[in-house]
This record gives structure tokens, sequence and C-alpha cells, in this order.
């Protein structure tokens, strides 16, 4: 962890759907899709400030550099966002993300991530 500590939790199984607009709570499946679809939004909006994107010139008054951040133009099923990310990148560029699904399909969208998983296994004593 950095001393800036970012993280992000994805989880699936709270009726995020209710937050674009479905009904109710989607089959599990479609959660996960819902949870891919949110993680690759994200990734694109921490990855839209390049390097040296904030330059902070008191000199100059120059706070950011705008040819350093980019839209991002994303249109998925669910969520779309033309970017950029209205706030810098964090120290560590791209906060942790965890997700705790213990299912097959919560485990192979784990595992298509490069960061960490967390959960119970079945029959664990809490």
């Amino acid at each position: 962890m950095s001393a800036a500590n970012g993280r992000a939790q994805i989880c699936s199984s709270i009726s995020p759907g209710q937050n674009v607009g479905l009904e109710g709570m989607a089959d599990q499946d479609e959660r996960y899709v819902l949870a891919e679809e949110y993680a690759t939004l994200v990734k694109r909006l921490w990855d839209c400030w390049e390097p040296g994107a904030i330059l902070h010139d008191r000199a100059s008054g120059v706070l950011v550099d705008p040819a350093k951040v980019h839209n991002i133009d994303y249109a998925g099923k669910y969520d779309a966002s033309r970017g950029p990310l209205n706030s810098g990148p964090c120290p560590e560029g791209r906060p942790i993300i965890a997700q705790a699904g213990g299912s097959s399909t919560g485990r192979a969208f784990a595992a298509a991530m490069p960061t960490p998983s967390s959960r119970r296994p079945r029959g664990a004593r809490t």
C-alpha cells in the first residue's frame, strides 16, 4: 500500500443494477457484466491523466498541463463517460481494486484483475 492508501471495492451482490436503471437485482452473471464494465470504466478514468500532468507551477499559475489529460469516450451496456476524471491521479497511479465474490464467476472476475481478492472459503467460520 502507498501512503495514499487508494482502494476500491467492487461488490456485485447489493443490487448494483438500481444505480444504472434496472428495476431489481440482476442475475449473478449479469451482475458480473456490470462489475466488469464498471472496473473497465474506472481504470480508464484513472489512466486518462499522463504522468507529469500536474505541474503545480506557482510562478506561471499553471496547475495542470491539459495536453496530458485525455477524454476516454467510453460507452458500455450500462455505463458511459466522456471523461476525463475531474481530479488528478493517485500518487500510486491506480488504486487497488478488491473483489470478494466466492462463486466461480466471482473468482474468474477476480483472477482477471491484477489486484487482491478476498473471500471466505465455503464452510469457514467467522
